[in-house]
């Protein structure tokens, strides 16, 4: 329900602080000036020999890890590449054994994400799902990692 707003997107853009605290919640301990992201901690192998982060997302998602980039290149000193979903499969994007891809998908089903999730996949790679909802596809799989935002 949009409630007391004209559109559905004035209406998220303006739950966006109380979205940002709720995702943060439990996570970030401003006491130590730490993060806890647990899912990351059984894959930490896997990311300290990644040589790359690939960014897969489509439509607002896509936006998100545009903005995302700088940062994940500056606190991972890694390259950080962007990919729209749809683009990354129809050029069939070589994809390495020392690879992370991150997959960011609002609703956990977007077509395109999840397709360039298994390609993926079908490849072994480490892999994180950022959805709100989670789909059937993510659930119980191995090497994945979910940081959920609590929207």
């Amino acid at each position: 329900m949009k409630g007391n707003y004209s559109t559905f997107m004035e209406k998220e853009i303006h739950e966006q602080p109380e979205s940002v605290m709720n995702t943060m919640r439990g996570r970030i301990d401003f006491n130590t000036s730490t993060v806890k992201l647990g899912g990351l901690v059984n894959h930490s192998m896997d990311i300290k020999r990644c040589r790359r982060i690939i960014v897969i997302a489509s439509g607002t998602s896509y936006h998100s890890g545009v903005a995302t980039r700088q940062l994940l290149e500056e606190l991972s000193d890694l390259p950080v590449v962007i990919e729209l979903s749809s683009d990354f499969l129809d050029r069939q994007t070589p994809v390495f054994r020392d690879d992370v891809c991150i997959f960011i998908s609002q609703s956990g089903e977007t077509a395109d994400t999840l397709n360039a999730l298994r390609y993926c996949k079908s490849r072994g790679h480490c892999w994180w799902g950022l959805p709100i909802q989670l789909a059937a596809l993510y659930q119980g799989k191995r090497r994945a990692v979910y940081i959920l935002t609590l929207a």
